[in-house]
This record gives structure tokens, sequence and C-alpha cells, in this order.
């Protein structure tokens, strides 16, 4: 978002500084760049810190962001928002949502320069988007660059110490794990069980066990639905089947 402000603000200036500038050039529609909730988050701190931190750069995509830009310009909304009647800190940031859900969140070659980045994009990107829009959501027209980014983290020592605990913990008991998951099968032969499902019976096992924090039916519920995410069709009623049992 604030890069295709950034490459925005720096078309105008490029286009009055032209050998033979335009009345448009030289008195440009300046509603996009002067769009308070973009100006709030370019110029905020805590977003600044970020970028500095994980050094992000986009210098060398800036084709990709004038495709975005340029696709962006010719919406009906960007239009009706140019031309239109002043607009109110809600409609300014109405347009803001409509860039990031119509135009970045849907771009394909973004998505393949993130993809490349990590593997794990495409398990980040809904709640990657459900930050963005939050943030955005809750920027406040009278507070200073928009407010507070939420954090990526409820507690991240936490979330990191809850993580390698379950690893760990569920490497060091999987034979026993693995043998109370086959005394519930009956019918089935642990071989032609997806391994996926195996081990996230495992990992649930390790939850009801040794993690008092997370209570149980949480956990249950929270397995299930990742075996809808990586695991086959029928894999949700089998493993809420066992650990039923369990």
């Amino acid at each position: 978002l604030t890069e295709i402000h950034t490459f925005a603000a720096r078309q105008i200036e490029e286009a009055k500084n032209k050998m033979m500038p335009t009345e448009q050039d030289l008195n440009p529609n300046l509603r996009f760049i002067e769009n308070r909730v973009l100006l709030q988050l370019k110029n905020n701190p805590q977003l600044e810190k970020h970028i500095s931190a994980r050094k992000i750069n986009w210098a060398d995509q800036l084709e990709l962001i004038r495709r975005i830009f340029s696709a962006f310009k010719e919406s009906e909304d960007y239009i009706n928002y140019m031309n239109g009647a002043e607009p109110t800190y809600k409609e300014q940031r109405r347009i803001v949502y409509k860039l990031y859900e119509d135009f970045i969140l849907t771009n394909e070659h973004l998505e393949s320069i993130f993809e490349e980045k990590s593997i794990l994009w495409v398990n980040d990107i809904e709640q990657v988007s459900e930050m963005v829009i939050r943030t955005i959501s809750d920027f406040k027209e009278d507070v200073e660059f928009g407010g507070t980014l939420p954090p990526m983290y409820k507690d991240e020592e936490e979330d990191r110490q809850f993580v390698l605990d379950l690893f760990r913990k569920t490497a060091t008991h999987n034979g026993e794990y693995q043998d109370m998951i086959e005394a519930k099968l009956e019918n089935w032969d642990l071989d032609r069980i997806a391994s996926t499902d195996i081990l996230l019976m495992k990992m649930a096992l390790c939850e009801f066990l040794n993690i008092n924090s997370v209570p149980t039916k949480v956990t249950m519920n929270e397995y299930i639905e990742i075996s809808k995410e990586y695991s086959t069709p029928k894999s949700k009623v089998f493993i809420n089947g066992i650990l039923d049992k369990l």
C-alpha cells in the first residue's frame, strides 16, 4: 500500500517536470496521494521499524507496482473517489480497502513473489490479510499515525516456547503415542492411515497430556481444522473419532 502511494506521488512529480507539461500535469488531482489513511500508514513509526528490521525493499518490483496502480486507476471506485465530493475519512479508508482487496490481494504475480520467498506463504495469507484489514479498520482520523499496529503474536516468546514444547514432547513420546492410537484403531491397519493423520493425532495427544493451557475441546477442534487443510476429505471424521476415544 505504501509503495503504491509513493509510486503515485512520484508519477505526479515526474509529470510536472516534463519538457512540455500539460495543465493537468501542472495542476494534478492530489486526492489519492493526500489520502489521510495512506499517509498515516506510511508515516507510522511501528511500520517503519518493521520494514527496516526485515529489510523490506520493493525497488526491484517497480513494474509490478506500476501495473497494480494502473489497473486501480481505471477502476470505477478510483474514478468516483477522485472526481466526487470531498471524501470523508470513512470514504478515504474505503478506497484503501478497495485497493488492497481488489488489486493487491488478488494479484497473481505478487502472490508468486511471496511464494518464492516462503513456501509457507499459502498458509499465512489469510491471517496476513485479516491483520491488514484490521489495521486499516482500527485507524482513527484524530490519532497520530492512525494508531498502533496489531502485534504479530499475542506473546511472541510464549508462542515460540509453545511450539518448541509441542515439537519436542511429541518427538520424545512418539512411540508411546503411536501405541495409544493403534490401540483405538479396531479394524484399521496403521499402515493404511495417512501419515499426516497419524502426526496430527500424536500432536493432539501431546497437547491433551502435556499442555494444560489449551482446553481439550479447543485442541480437538484445532487439529480437525488442520486436517481439513492438509489431509484427505475424510480425515476430519476419522481424526475426530479416534481423538474422542482417546
